[in-house]
């Protein structure tokens, strides 16, 4: 899409959203000439017709030369819950997606674009983040595998690009997410690992050292008993 229909596009669909009181979340690719960089955006737009989420995407964007998104994750409270979009390559961003979890959005949509050879495992990635941060996710993926599923990993609905010619993937999805030690805890997960390493190693330290000593007084006391 050309810069240029942006605006007109947005418009538009704003006024489907409108008439048919629904959320629309879409991802135009817009192409903004020689002079600067493409853009890869999500857009929510509510059902007044507005424009309520606007994301840029973060993840691989030297490779694309597309606009850099700050990586913040925004989200919209909706009468379906509180509800999020990120784009393809974000998701392998753990430490970026965290922010679902802190922020207690309920349903994670993550629109991509994959290839065989990456297919399902790219999209398991992103059930992955929603388990982590206790949200549903939906993944709609052009040439890969599309997923519905909710804040346990749980399937509740998938398409597969490659097996189907209809690229409609419809399902129910949970309006409320959960509470989870990793979005709380998650950002130390390598500090409580290495802590956890250190302690182990201390342990068996201890433990072979008080072996070493029991093996040392056994010694001494047969010596004793000999002399």
């Amino acid at each position: 899409m050309d810069v240029s229909q942006k605006t007109l596009y947005l418009e538009r669909l704003g006024e489907v959203a409108k008439e048919w009181g629904v959320y629309i979340l879409t991802v135009p690719y817009i192409f903004t000439g020689e002079d600067a960089q493409n853009e890869n955006v999500l857009y929510i737009i509510d059902t007044s017709g507005e424009v309520a989420l606007e994301h840029y995407k973060y993840g691989g964007n030297m490779v694309e030369n597309t606009v850099l998104g700050d990586g913040t994750i925004h989200y919209v409270d909706t009468e379906y819950g509180r509800i999020s979009g990120i784009i393809c390559w974000d998701k392998d961003f753990p430490a970026v997606v965290d922010q679902v979890g802190e922020k207690d959005i309920d349903i994670l949509f993550i629109p991509s674009a994959d290839w065989r050879e990456i297919s399902p495992y790219h999209t398991i990635v992103g059930t992955l983040r929603g388990v982590e941060n206790g949200a549903s996710v939906v993944t709609q993926t052009m040439n890969g595998l599309s997923l519905i599923t909710d804040d346990r990993g749980r399937v509740l609905a998938k398409m597969d690009h490659f097996t189907t010619g209809h690229w409609v993937m419809r399902g129910y999805v949970p309006t409320e997410g959960s509470a989870t030690l990793y979005s709380l805890w998650g950002k130390y997960l390598w500090a409580c690992t290495i802590i956890i390493v250190l302690i182990t190693f201390f342990s068996l330290f201890l433990v072979r050292e008080k072996m070493a000593k029991t093996k040392r007084s056994s010694y001494e006391t047969r010596s004793c008993v000999y002399e």
